[in-house]
């Protein structure tokens, strides 16, 4: 199991800074052609580029990639082929939705981050 209980510990774990590397990589262009020309442009002057809600999304990507322990349904002779609880998986899923939900209420969700 990952070692991490909560939505910072997800995105300074090491497996999620494969998986953003990977994803904010050459195949950005391909894929998010605008979001990887704007982080190229920002990144010029230090800045990050990307707008809140493509972040809160590659969260969201990632922690969907990750396969879930479900003690009601899975067996725990099996717990180690998981990679986090579902009691974790909701935890973080509903600090995702609570980043969302603050953003969107400001007005920021769409705003590019410095």
């Amino acid at each position: 199991m990952k070692s991490f209980k909560t939505l910072s510990e997800m995105y300074q774990s090491k497996e999620y800074d494969s998986f953003i590397s990977d994803r904010l990589g050459n195949d950005l262009f391909i894929n998010e052609p605008e979001r990887a020309e704007r982080i190229n442009d920002y990144a010029e002057n230090g800045c990050n580029g990307s707008m809140h809600s493509e972040v809160i999304g590659d969260w969201r990507d990632y922690l969907n990639t990750l396969k879930v322990y479900d003690p009601e349904y899975d067996d725990i002779e099996d717990i180690e082929k998981f990679d986090i609880a579902q009691s974790t998986y909701d935890f973080i899923e509903k600090e995702i939705d609570s980043c969302e939900d603050w953003h969107e209420k400001n007005g920021s969700l769409h705003q590019i981050i410095n």
